[in-house]
C-alpha cells in the first residue's frame, strides 16, 4: 500500500525510487519539494525532482502544477529545453517523481549578480538560445508564462560548450487552456518582467507574454538591472509596467549599440499588437548582433570589462512605437579576448593596490586589494561614465558615510569611502566575505532546523539594533540580504548587506532629502517580504517595517515558504499583505515549537503598533530558543532532518491571539542581546558591497516604546513538552562535543535536554578516532540515535554516521575570487 501523500517527507539518501532510480546526492529543495542527483539501474546520473508532502496538502496545486510541468516538457523535444525522462509515483514510499538531465551551471540570473552585464554578444546568444525553447513551445501552442533569468540557464557541456536551457515549465498554459493554475511562487519575485496583460489577467495570456519576459530577460542580462528598478512599491511597479515607460536601455548601458537597443525595446512595447510579431521575428532581429555566430564558451561567460562599461554608443534618440528591428552601428567587441583592466595594477588614493577585479555591475566594479596594512579588501569602484557625474559622485561617497555609522559584527562593513583625485574615481573600502546568503542556503537545504533559525535571527537583530540606533532603517530584509560568512576559524555569522536607498528625516519626521544608491531591484524583487505600511507608502516606514520583514524571513526559514506563496500577481500580494491572516506557521512546518511559531505571528502584526516594537525586544524572544549559545558550525547549516520532520510539536496559539510575555516551550533567555542603544560588539570582520537594498535615515533616536518585552518563564513553570535525555557514548572514556562545546561525560552518558525536533551535533573523539552524529529528540522524549560508539568499543555493529549532503556549487565562470563569492551591487 503507498503512504499518505500528506505525510510524505524527504526520502533520506539511499533510497531506491520505483526500483529504478537510486538517490545519492541532495541538490537542493524548495516549497514544493527537494531535487537529487541518482543514478540509474544502467549507471547513468540523471536529476530527480521529488513531490513532498507539504505540497501534496495544498489542496492540488503543487501537484497539479507537479504534472503538468511533467506533461508538459515529456511532450517538448528541444535541446534548449530541460527535458522530462520519466515519471512516476513510487509504490512504496508513495513519492511522485520527475527524472530530467543533470545539469552543471548556474542561471542567468546568479551570473548576473555575481558578475555584472554580460558581453552584449554573448547576451544576444543567450537569447537566441532561448528563442529555440519558446519557438518550439509556442509550436505546441504553449505558453511559458514565467520568462525570466532565474529560468534561463547556462548548462555547460563537454569542450566548454554552453547550452542554454529554459527552466520551469510548471505554471505554463496551453493557449486554448482558460483554466488558471494556482501558482506555488515562482511568479512572486519576478513581477519585474511580466507583460501588462499578464499583470492585468493572468488567464488572458499569449505567446506575447514570453516576448515580452524575454525582452526583459535580455534588458536584464545587458545592463545587469531588470527594466523597472526605480520602483520602491509594489503599486508603483504596477503602475510602471501598465502605463509607464520602459527606460531607456541606453541610459543604463550606453555602450549598447543603437540597434540592439531597438529590438529589445520592441519586446517591450505596452501594446501587444505593436510588439515584436513572434519568437521567430525576435529571433532573426537578434541574428544580426549575434557575431555571426550562436556558440556560447564558458570562456566567453566573463565579466564586461570596465572599459567596455565607459564606452558610449550613438544614441538611439527616439524609442520605437511599432516593431521595426534595426542593423548594427559598429562590429561586435571580439569574445575571445578580454581585454585589459586598466585599473589592475593601480593604487588608489595612495593606499590600496587593486590586485584582482571579482565582479562588475552598471555603477562600476569591486576588485579584491591590497591595503597600506597588508591586508586584502574588497573596493567598489565607481564606472568611469558614472563618475563623471557631480551628483552621482557625491551620492555615491555620501551613502557609503552613512552606512559606516553602523557598528556591529552582524552588519556589512564600509571602512573607508574616498575619491581617487588621479582616476577621479570615488570608491568604498569594505571586507571580503566568503560564505553565501541565506535564501541560497534555503533554496538548496530547504527548511533549516529551529535552533539553526533562531541563532541566525538572533545575530540578525544585533545587527538591525545597531542600524536602528543610527536612525537607519533597512527597508529590504529579506534572506538574500542575509549573508553567512565564515570565519577562518569555521565559525558562521550572519550579516546584513545591501544597504541601499536613504532617506534622512528631520526630526518632525517629514523628509529631508531624499538620495538613490545604486541597487539591482532590491525592493521591487522582494515583495513578499514588505510590511503592509510599506507596500502602500514607502515613504511612510519606521524600524517596525524591518521587524515585519525579518518575520518573513524567519517564517521562511523554518518552513521553505514564505506566507503568501500561492499568489499570482501584484495586485494579490498587495491584498494578502494588507487584508488576509497570515497562515499558521505550523501548518507549513509542524515540527516548528509553539514557542517560536508564537515569536513569529507576533513579528507579523498588521498594525504596526502590535508588533514587537524593536530588534532588541525581537532578539530577547529569540534567545530562547537558541539552546543558550548563537555559535554555528557549516554543518549546522543542513536542512531539517527526517526525524526532525517526524516530530509534530505541540500546537501553538493562533497567530492573531498570542501575546509575547511568555513564550511556549522556552528555555531560559540568556539576556545576551546589548539593550537598545548599549554598546554593541566593535569592528568585527565584515564585508561586502553596498547597494542592491533599500534603506531609511531617520537620523535621531527611534521612537521611545512601553510595549512589552518578552519575558523569560518563571522557575515555577513547566514544560511539558521538554524532556532531558542521555545518549550512551562509548568508549565511556571520549571526548565529547555538542555543537562544537565540549561536554562532560556522567559515567559514559551524555545528557540533552530539549523539545521534540531538537537535533544536536555530538562530536565524539579519542586519540586519533573521531565520529560526528546527529542526535534527534523524538515524540515522548524518545531519542535517535539512543548511543554513540567509536568503531572497535562496542561488540555490535553499529551503522555509519548519517551525513547530510552539501550541494557542489556549480563551477563559476571567469571568477579569479577562488571561493569567495563575489560582492553584490
Amino acid at each position: 500500500m503507498s503512504a499518505d501523500p500528506n505525510s510524505l517527507q524527504a526520502p533520506p539518501l539511499g533510497t531506491t525510487l520505483d526500483g529504478a532510480y537510486l538517490l545519492e546526492r541532495f541538490l537542493g529543495a524548495g516549497g514544493m519539494g527537494a531535487v537529487y542527483e541518482a543514478v540509474t539501474n544502467t549507471g547513468e546520473r540523471v536529476a530527480v525532482k521529488v513531490l513532498l508532502g507539504a505540497a501534496g496538502r495544498q489542496e492540488g496545486a503543487f501537484l497539479e502544477r507537479f504534472e503538468r510541468e511533467a506533461n508538459i516538457t515529456s511532450s517538448l523535444s528541444s535541446p534548449n529545453i530541460v527535458a522530462t525522462i520519466d515519471t512516476g509515483v513510487d509504490e512504496k514510499t508513495g513519492l511522485s517523481f520527475m527524472v530530467m538531465p543533470l545539469m552543471i551551471g548556474l542561471d542567468l540570473e546568479d551570473f548576473t549578480i555575481h558578475h555584472g552585464p554580460l558581453q552584449p554578444t554573448v547576451a544576444v546568444r543567450v537569447a537566441r538560445h532561448a528563442c529555440a525553447a519558446l519557438a518550439v513551445a509556442h509550436d505546441h501552442g504553449i505558453v511559458h508564462r514565467d520568462m525570466k533569468p532565474a529560468n534561463v540557464f547556462l548548462d555547460y557541456g563537454p569542450a566548454e560548450q554552453v547550452t542554454v536551457r529554459v527552466l520551469d515549465f510548471g505554471i505554463a498554459k496551453w493557449a486554448d487552456d482558460d483554466k488558471a493554475l494556482t501558482q506555488t511562487g515562482s511568479l512572486l519575485g519576478t513581477p519585474l518582467f511580466m507583460s501588462p496583460e499578464q499583470l492585468l489577467d493572468t488567464k488572458g495570456v499569449t505567446a506575447q507574454c514570453d516576448i515580452w519576459g524575454l525582452g526583459a530577460t535580455l534588458y536584464h542580462a545587458l545592463a545587469g538591472t531588470p527594466p523597472f528598478d526605480e520602483e520602491k512599491t509594489l503599486g508603483q511597479l504596477y503602475v510602471a509596467i501598465s502605463a509607464g515607460d520602459v527606460p531607456h536601455l541606453q541610459d543604463v548601458a550606453p555602450w549598447i549599440d543603437p540597434g540592439l537597443a531597438a529590438v529589445v525595446h520592441g519586446t517591450l512595447l505596452r501594446e501587444r499588437t505593436e510588439r515584436c510579431p513572434d519568437i521567430e521575428a525576435l529571433a532573426r532581429a537578434l541574428e544580426v548582433f549575434n557575431d555571426g555566430s550562436d556558440e556560447i564558451l564558458v570562456s566567453m561567460l566573463e565579466p564586461l570589462p570596465v572599459e567596455q562599461l565607459a564606452k558610449v554608443a550613438p544614441r538611439l534618440e527616439q524609442l520605437p512605437t511599432s516593431w521595426h528591428p534595426a542593423e548594427p552601428t559598429a562590429p561586435s567587441p571580439s569574445l575571445t579576448l578580454a581585454d585589459a583592466d586598466p585599473l589592475l595594477g593601480t593604487t588608489l588614493g595612495d593606499q590600496y593596490t587593486l590586485l584582482r577585479r571579482l565582479g562588475v555591475g552598471g555603477m562600476g566594479a569591486v576588485y579584491e586589494a591590497q591595503g597600506p596594512d597588508g591586508q586584502r579588501y574588497a573596493l567598489k569602484v565607481m564606472a568611469a561614465a558614472q563618475s563623471r557625474k557631480e551628483s552621482q559622485r557625491r551620492r555615491f561617497v555620501r551613502e557609503a558615510r552613512a552606512v559606516t555609522s553602523i557598528d556591529s559584527d552582524h552588519v556589512v562593513r564600509v571602512l573607508q569611502a574616498d575619491t581617487d583625485d588621479a582616476q577621479e574615481r570615488p570608491f568604498i573600502v569594505m571586507d571580503l566575505l566568503q560564505g553565501v546568503d541565506l535564501a541560497v542556503l534555503i533554496e538548496r537545504q530547504g527548511p533549516l532546523h529551529p535552533t539553526t533559525v533562531a541563532r541566525l535571527f538572533a545575530q540578525a537583530c544585533q545587527g538591525l539594533m545597531a542600524a536602528h540606533d543610527q536612525g537607519i532603517v533597512h527597508r529590504d530584509i529579506k534572506p538574500a540580504n542575509l549573508f553567512l560568512h565564515q570565519l577562518p576559524s569555521g565559525e558562521i555569522t550572519l550579516r546584513i548587506c545591501d544597504f541601499g536607498i536613504a532617506k534622512q528625516i528631520n526630526v518632525d519626521g517629514h523628509d529631508k532629502t531624499t538620495v538613490n544608491l545604486t541597487r539591482t531591484g532590491g525592493v521591487v524583487g522582494s515583495p513578499m517580504f514588505m510590511s503592509p505600511e510599506q507596500s502602500k507608502s514607502a515613504r511612510d516606514v519606521d524600524a517596525r517595517t524591518d521587524i515585519w520583514s525579518i518575520g518573513v524571513s524567519i517564517y521562511q526559514a523554518l518552513s521553505g515558504v514564505t506566507p503568501w506563496e500561492g499568489k499570482e500577481t501584484v495586485g494579490e500580494i498587495i491584498v494578502a499583505i494588507c487584508t488576509e491572516q497570515v497562515p499558521h506557521l505550523q501548518d507549513r512546518a509542524p515540527w516548528v515549537p509553539p514557542g517560536l511559531a508564537e515569536v513569529v505571528h507576533a513579528t507579523l502584526r498588521r498594525n504596526r503598533d502590535d508588533r514587537f516594537q524593536t530588534a532588541h525586544e525581537l532578539g530577547e524572544a529569540l534567545m530562547p530558543f537558541t539552546n543558550k549559545s548563537l555559535t554555528l558550525s557549516s554543518e549546522q547549516l543542513s536542512g531539517v532532518s527526517a526525524p526532525t520532520r517526524e516530530a509534530v510539536a505541540k500546537r501553538g496559539t493562533g497567530p492573531e491571539t498570542f501575546s509575547p510575555a511568555v513564550p511556549s516551550g522556552a528555555t531560559q533567555p540568556l539576556g545576551g542581546l546589548p539593550k537598545s542603544r548599549a554598546p554593541l560588539i566593535a569592528a568585527g570582520a565584515a564585508a561586502l558591497a553596498i547597494g542592491g537594498g533599500s534603506l531609511l535615515y531617520l537620523g535621531g533616536s527611534t521612537p521611545e516604546t512601553t510595549a512589552p518585552i518578552v519575558a523569560p518563564p518563571s522557575a515555577a513553570s513547566v514544560n511539558p513538552n521538554r524532556f532531558d535525555i542521555q545518549v550512551e557514548i562509548i568508549p565511556a572514556e571520549a571526548q565529547v562535543l555538542v555543537d562544537g562545546k565540549p561536554r562532560q561525560l556522567a559515567n559514559g552518558k551524555l545528557d540533552l535536554s530539549g523539545e521534540p525536533g531538537d537535533t544536536f551535533v555530538v562530536v565524539v573523539t579519542r586519540g586519533q578516532q573521531k565520529r560526528q552524529q546527529e542526535v534527534t529528540i523524538l515524540r515522548g522524549g524518545r531519542v535517535k540515535p539512543a548511543e554513540i560508539a567509536l568503531a572497535g568499543s562496542s561488540n555490535t555493529l553499529d551503522p555509519p554516521p548519517r551525513t547530510t549532503a552539501t550541494p557542489v556549487l556549480p563551477p563559476k565562470p571567469a571568477a579569479p575570487s577562488k571561493g569567495k563569492l563575489p560582492p553584490r551591487f
